[in-house]
């Protein structure tokens, strides 16, 4: 079994587990704000702009999520 197969069997697992407890990973809710400059000063704030960080697995599970529900109402 290669590895990509061991990976998918576990997330698989664990967003079966997530879906049936209901029980979501609290730090899979939580972000790290990054400031991205656009332009001008460097030192005004102003100049900047925010870009949140958060898990890849939580948008893998919500894009999931959304999916089914997107076909089981089967609308966009």
């Amino acid at each position: 079994m290669s590895s990509i197969d061991t990976l998918k069997d576990h997330y698989h697992k664990l967003f079966n587990l997530i879906l049936t407890t209901g029980i979501f990973p609290s730090s899979w809710s939580e972000s790290l704000l990054m400031p991205i400059y656009k332009k001008g000063q460097k030192n005004d704030t102003n100049n900047y702009r925010g870009i949140a960080l958060s898990s890849c697995l939580s948008k893998v599970l919500l894009s999931i999520i959304n999916k089914r529900i997107t076909n089981y109402f089967g609308t966009k």
